[in-house]
């Protein structure tokens, strides 16, 4: 499973290099924080972005939008939670 996975990133990673390299652009996707909160899962202010932990679900599938509308590199969405 584990040279699956690298074949399609080195297939993927080839792929935006030659874009790239051809004066291509890309697409990163951006904005989690902001759109989350459009959606009703958090308000901005002092905080950690906590709807990582308590709805991952909502991140996941903003993940997907993201892609599904053209994105070509989307960044995780983390939180560092010391308990």
């Amino acid at each position: 499973r584990i040279c699956v996975l690298l074949y399609l990133f080195l297939c993927y990673w080839l792929d935006l290099k030659e874009s790239l390299s051809d004066g291509g652009s890309l697409v990163v996707a951006e904005g989690y924080l902001w759109e989350i909160e459009r959606r009703g899962y958090l308000q901005f202010g002092s905080f950690i972005p906590e709807v990582v932990l308590e709805k991952p679900s909502v991140v996941k599938a903003l993940h997907e939008e993201f892609v599904y509308c053209g994105s070509d590199v989307v960044e995780a969405f983390t939180v560092f939670r010391i308990c």
